[in-house]
């Protein structure tokens, strides 16, 4: 089975490098994703390969980066290209075109291929579309984290020039999508969005590397840290979080925030008012597990009252659930039936009810934590690691 992969990813090696040259958020969640996708396909056997480009912002508006150069390295080839605007899109495509042609040329010819296109990169669906239309032997597969417009997290404070730019890609995107010859999408609700229930699909909402599970460790009886980590913005329930917290009175209760948004200068307001409030700004993946170490609880404010939920997984989830702490959070319609006897749900969507189910789940015994360490982490193990999706995946592709 020959695999190419076309994503926006970097190494790690390259990571501090991105966080230098990029004013915009990094992604970390879909570095994690296209990681262990990766990992599970070449532990399941699969001949893979992998055309990728950096995630790097448009030159002069979110990096200082005008040009990035092509590298190759084992299975990898990172694709250079012009990052300018207007000029970028073309000059991606072109570069994953240009690899795309080597790579399946160095295929045998009664080989087929499987070309695997991660999210919304458009020069990138373009590329692999064109290739199919040019090789018969290959099937395009795209994979959707997801989804632009209506469906997907509404940006308030976007400015004109921004706001125009997304109508361009959702365009773009749902001009494309159709023509591929099967999905994997975060939610089985994603399909009906794109018009494409009756094509071949299957659901893969995370994947978890099982590999770096901490061991249990017992609560601390002198302090309970609630952690939240990602986007801050009414979109995602940061503004019921800082509400609910404030109806704690325990004094030995923390409310670590970490991340970035238009939310932030009112969190870095609460933390001053509240010395149990931490907000610690964005936290480098590697930072971030040494502080979920010390964290009793995570707390997921994302509420089931926006249109995106019904198409979105919370990846966060899948990272939460693998520290085998317990997890508050809603329930959402883009979450399966199967995650909802690890979380804990508040009753309704007050931030009463949070506060209530966060302090129920700070309040458990050891016993209690002990035994939802290993349910949580076996069910991660069993059904959500990457060996195990990867298997799925590979059943799925060869099934098309």
């Amino acid at each position: 089975m020959k695999i190419i992969f076309l994503g926006l990813h970097y190494t790690s090696e390259e990571e501090n490098y991105l966080y230098k040259v990029c004013s915009g958020r990094i992604s970390v969640a879909h570095k994690k994703f296209q990681d262990n996708l990766i990992n599970g396909l070449r532990e399941n056997g699969a001949e893979l390969c992998e055309i990728a480009a950096l995630p790097i912002g448009v030159f002069p508006f979110l990096s200082r980066v005008i040009k990035t150069k092509t590298k190759r390295e084992g299975f990898r080839t990172e694709t250079g290209y012009i990052n300018i605007p207007l000029i970028k899109d073309r000059s991606l495509f072109r570069g994953a075109y240009k690899e795309l042609k080597k790579k399946s040329a160095a295929v045998r010819s009664d080989e087929p291929i499987y070309i695997v296109v991660y999210d919304m990169c458009i020069p990138f669906m373009k590329a692999a579309l064109k290739m199919r239309d040019e090789d018969k032997r290959c099937k395009c597969v795209l994979i959707i984290p997801d989804l632009p417009g209506e469906f997907g997290i509404f940006q308030a404070n976007s400015g004109a020039l921004v706001r125009f730019r997304f109508r361009q890609k959702e365009k773009a995107y749902f001009s494309c999508v159709g023509k591929f010859d099967g999905y994997l999408p975060i939610t089985k609700h994603v399909m009906n969005a794109i018009k494409q229930a009756d094509k071949p699909y299957m659901v893969v909402e995370g994947i978890a590397d099982v590999s770096d599970i901490p061991t249990f460790c017992e609560g601390k009886p002198h302090k309970k840290i609630f952690m939240y980590a990602g986007e801050l913005s009414v979109n995602v329930g940061i503004n019921v979080l800082l509400e609910a917290f404030e109806k704690t009175t325990n004094d030995k209760y923390e409310l670590w925030i970490c991340g970035k948004g238009e939310y932030e200068s009112i969190v870095a307001g609460k933390a001053k008012t509240d010395k149990r409030i931490k907000y610690l700004g964005f936290v480098k993946s590697g930072d971030m597990k040494r502080l979920q170490n010390e964290v009793n609880v995570f707390v997921n404010p994302r509420q089931n009252e926006f249109k995106y939920t019904g198409y979105s997984f919370p990846s966060k989830n899948i990272e939460y659930l693998k520290t085998g702490k317990p997890l508050v959070g809603y329930k959402l319609d883009g979450i399966p039936d199967e995650y909802d006897e690890f979380m804990f749900y508040p009753e309704d969507n007050s931030p009463y009810a949070l506060a209530k189910a966060m302090e129920q789940a700070a309040n458990l015994t050891d016993a209690e934590l002990r035994n939802i360490y290993v349910r949580q982490t076996d069910f991660l193990k069993e059904k959500k690691s990457s060996k195990k999706q990867g298997e799925a995946i590979k059943k799925f592709l060869c099934q098309l």
